[in-house]
């Protein structure tokens, strides 16, 4: 682990999950952006979206299971995340970062919503 990285983070429950050598991986940690971060992702900005995500996500995210359990390094273990759970920690980070309010703003249908809820209530629930 990096020495700029904080030890302290949040368990996360994935909606998905993944398999990882006939394991299903449900659980991670999700820690705070710090100032690499935030520079690390400024100077990635001519990557593609997606790519940009997942090395931000490898970053941020610890897996619970120790390395020794895994048959990947956990590095390369956010590639196995499906869709819905990277924007599902991409939301949690923005939680930690912005606070647990969302505010949508719908302006193509010629009103403006403007939604001040938990975070929490607009995420679907776990099956």
């Amino acid at each position: 682990m990096n020495q700029f990285y904080s030890t302290d983070a949040t368990s996360i429950s994935l909606p998905h999950g993944f398999v990882n050598d006939g394991v299903w991986i449900r659980e991670v940690k999700l820690r705070q952006l710090n100032g690499y971060d935030v520079k690390y992702s400024q100077d990635t900005k001519e990557l593609p979206l997606p790519i940009r995500v997942s090395k931000l996500l490898q970053r941020v995210i610890i897996f619970e299971r120790k390395s020794s359990d895994l048959s990947d390094k956990e590095e390369q273990l956010v590639r196995y995340l499906t869709v819905g759970d990277r924007i599902y920690l991409m939301l949690e980070l923005c939680g930690f970062t912005f606070g647990d309010k969302l505010q949508l703003n719908a302006n193509n249908i010629g009103n403006t919503i403007d939604d001040h809820q938990p975070l929490k209530d607009h995420l679907t629930p776990q099956l």
